[in-house]
């Protein structure tokens, strides 16, 4: 095996200008240090050598860092043995004395107090006070509406007190007696149409009662609806005393109700009559003037064409009886209320439509579509004594 050599060559000046300086291979720091304390002696005033890590302060380091693992391993034992570890640190405000001027800013401290949850005591009190203040105010005023209401009910009962003491000092009736009823209220006069008379016109079928083909009790029944009011706390009675013919105001009034019979009036005066030679003619009675209108059956033109009369002086009068009995209807209709809507009155009555003779008894009139048309002039007029009449009874 061969073993190269290295070999120098001889210098040469002209090559030294072509190729640069070798360079000195540098020994380790370390080493240079050495040899320069060594070699020179230790009278150079140079840095001492940095010393190398010691074995204690390696010792401290290793000893830290497994401290650390030490713990961390006994924090994650406890969390597996589940032992509790201890509390954290929670702060706790210092009481704030309310008259303290160095007590810090109080809307802090409530507004800490409410982001911890806990009750804010002073709105509490706030909240009351309004309450009492309202309730106190509730009571104040039932106090003040009684003590008025008392004032006021004291004062109406002294001046009724007063008011009645001067009734009875003026003589007026006491308000205990008990309120008379009869004929007070509604009733109907259950009557069947008795007699017809035509002797006021020239030609009787002008002049027509209802019903139009009553010819017996049943079949002429005709119902009247009357209301009875009276316009004074006392009025007549069949108990009150006796009376001239003509009779006194009987401080009562009659008026039609839902009345069958078509005839409407209202409020007329009712008088009282009771004659003492026969006290089975006493009676209330009225009478009043009204036009009457009758359409003829059958025709009275000679071209039988639609007609309608009008006596407008007929004149209508009622006589209620307060002791004759009355006779009509009779059996299960006696008491029956169908026959008008209402209880029957108890006693006697008459009541007759009746009108006299004379110019223009009847005025008659041909219509057209419902209309009035041509006076007709064929009637003839009648003596002012001839009536005609319509008279309903009820015995």
């Amino acid at each position: 095996m061969e073993h190269f050599r290295s070999t120098q060559p001889a210098y040469d000046a002209q090559s030294s200008l072509r190729l640069p300086a070798q360079k000195r291979i540098a020994a380790p720091t370390s080493e240079r240090l050495t040899k320069i304390t060594e070699g020179q002696g230790a009278g150079l005033d140079l840095p001492p050598p940095i010393p190398r890590k010691s074995s204690r302060r390696h010792s401290a380091s290793q000893s830290i860092s497994n401290s650390l693992r030490a713990s961390k391993r006994e924090s994650a034992g406890t969390q597996s043995t589940g032992r509790t570890p201890p509390p954290p640190y929670e702060w706790v405000p210092e009481p704030i004395q309310a008259d303290d001027p160095e007590n810090g800013n109080v809307v802090d401290e409530r507004l800490e107090k409410l982001r911890r949850g806990e009750p804010d005591n002073e709105k509490r009190r706030r909240g009351g006070s309004k309450r009492l203040a309202i309730i106190s105010g509730v009571v104040l005023v039932v106090v003040i509406a009684l003590a008025v209401g008392l004032g006021v009910g004291l004062t109406r009962k002294e001046q009724k007190s007063n008011n009645d003491t001067e009734s009875q000092s003026q003589g007026a009736p006491s308000n205990d007696s008990p309120p008379q009823k009869f004929p007070l209220g509604e009733y109907s006069l259950v009557t069947a149409l008795k007699s017809v008379d035509t002797t006021c016109t020239f030609n009787p079928a002008t002049w027509r009662c209802f019903p139009p083909n009553g010819s017996t009790n049943t079949t002429s029944l005709a119902s009247f609806n009357w209301v009875f009011s009276n316009t004074s706390s006392t009025y007549a009675t069949e108990n009150t005393a006796f009376t001239s013919k003509q009779g006194v105001p009987a401080n009562l009034t009659v008026s039609t109700r839902n009345d069958p019979f078509g005839i409407a009036f209202a409020d007329q005066p009712l008088t009282y009559i009771s004659a003492p030679s026969n006290s089975s003619t006493t009676r209330y009675s009225f009478s009043f003037t009204m036009p009457r209108t009758v359409i003829p059956s059958p025709a009275i033109t000679a071209d039988n064409a639609a007609a309608e009369c009008f006596f407008n002086q007929t004149v209508f009068t009622a006589n209620l009886y307060l002791s004759t009995p009355r006779t009509f209807p009779s059996g299960k209709l006696a008491m029956s209320t169908t026959l008008g809507g209402y209880e029957q009155w108890p006693y006697a009555v008459e009541i007759t439509q009746s009108a006299v003779g004379g110019t223009d008894v009847p005025n008659c009139y041909e219509t057209v579509d419902g209309r009035l048309g041509t006076p007709i002039e064929e009637l003839i007029p009648q003596p002012e004594t001839a009536e005609c009449l319509c008279s309903y009874q009820n015995f």
